[in-house]
């Protein structure tokens, strides 16, 4: 008589292990598909950042030192997501706009204005550009200095 109830909770149990078990197969099929999901995401993403810092490394080059764009780019790739939007709205001084507003207004200082030599910029103006001699020298060297006053202000954002 025990056997009988036996098998018959057996044969009332057996449909439901075998549903069970499928239930158990599919969840196994579906974490593996969630882990190879998981794993094609992050790599998408990885290549849209970068991308993204590829775009503001080529967009920003003619204003950074040229030395320092692979240090900018490594950094750039191990920033989060809030350091990244401080950088969206960094403006940086256009080294050609300052040669022209050198060139035309030399002994006024406004060239060392413009990119934050205040000091040098009052002394420049007192004496008249060092008598022409400074004018001189701010349009050869002024395209290097506005560049590496940007790539240090990018530097101080980033470190």
């Amino acid at each position: 008589e025990n056997l009988g109830q036996v098998e018959m909770l057996l044969n009332e149990i057996e449909p439901r292990l075998k549903s069970l078990t499928r239930q158990v197969s599919r969840l196994e099929k579906r974490s593996s598909i969630e882990g190879e999901l998981r794993a094609l995401q992050l790599q998408y993403y990885r290549k849209l950042w970068h991308e993204i810092n590829d775009r503001f490394t080529a967009a920003n080059a003619k204003f950074l030192e040229d030395h320092q764009i692979f240090h900018i780019r490594e950094r750039l790739l191990a920033m989060d997501e809030s350091q990244w939007r401080m950088l969206q709205f960094m403006q940086f001084t256009d080294p050609v706009i300052v040669l022209i507003v050198s060139i035309l207004t030399g002994p006024l200082a406004i060239d060392r204005f413009l990119i934050g030599d205040v000091g040098l910029g009052v002394v420049k103006l007192l004496t008249c550009g060092g008598l022409g001699i400074w004018v001189v020298v701010d349009w050869i060297l002024i395209m290097g200095i506005t560049r590496r006053k940007n790539t240090e202000k990018l530097m101080m954002a980033i470190y």
